[in-house]
């Protein structure tokens, strides 16, 4: 299933528009803003291809013309651009979409992998997130034979944890994933299924 050109056409105009009609209340005010930032770091994102995912399939939306009338080049999110777009964990749908997605990109434009990540992080990452962004990265970069970039070690957790929403290490699942993780995520005690990392 994807979005309709006029839905997409209404989410330039108007991010906020697919959660209007909910109450009022702080969480929704929060699922609001963070929309409307989502969608405004991926329609500002160099003017690269905007990829829609629903249910599992992509459709690319080209950006607006450049004013030469030529199609601006297209490049792939860069992990330094990740952090804004992680929600939180209490999102019944995990909070680590745009984490997948870098992922998924990252194995389909080998080109693009060292681009994607040679920038740093920016200092005010949360903690937890930015040991996740790191991890997925370090993994790749080790899986792919590529140099891994020295803002990926500065990255570590201070306790062990899952990306699999409110699964602890401790459980049983969280102990499976533990063990089936690649190894790097011992280093920065984020762990996550090699299923997760090779999309």
């Amino acid at each position: 299933m994807f979005w309709p050109d006029s839905a997409i056409e209404r989410l330039h105009k108007d991010p906020t528009v697919a959660i209007e009609k909910q109450r009022r209340t702080p969480r929704a005010e929060r699922v609001r803003l963070r929309a409307g930032e989502t969608v405004a770091i991926l329609l500002r994102t160099a003017g690269g291809e905007f990829h829609v995912h629903i249910a599992g399939k992509i459709r690319s939306r080209l950006p607006p013309m450049a004013s030469s009338g030529e199609r601006v080049a297209s490049r792939e999110m860069s992990a330094a651009e990740l952090p804004p777009l992680l929600v939180h964990e209490y999102d019944k749908r995990g909070g680590w979409v745009a984490l997948a997605q870098f992922a998924q990109n990252w194995n389909r434009r080998p080109d693009s992998r060292r681009s994607m990540m040679r920038d740093p992080l920016p200092a005010e990452t949360d903690p937890k997130r930015g040991a996740a962004i790191a991890a997925v990265v370090h993994s790749l970069c080790i899986r792919d034979g590529i140099p891994v970039p020295d803002w990926v070690l500065t990255w570590r957790y201070d306790t062990p944890v899952t990306l699999a929403a409110g699964i602890g290490t401790d459980s049983p699942f969280g102990r499976g994933v533990r063990v089936c993780s690649p190894a790097v995520c011992e280093y920065h005690r984020i762990f996550f299924e090699i299923s997760f990392r090779d999309r």
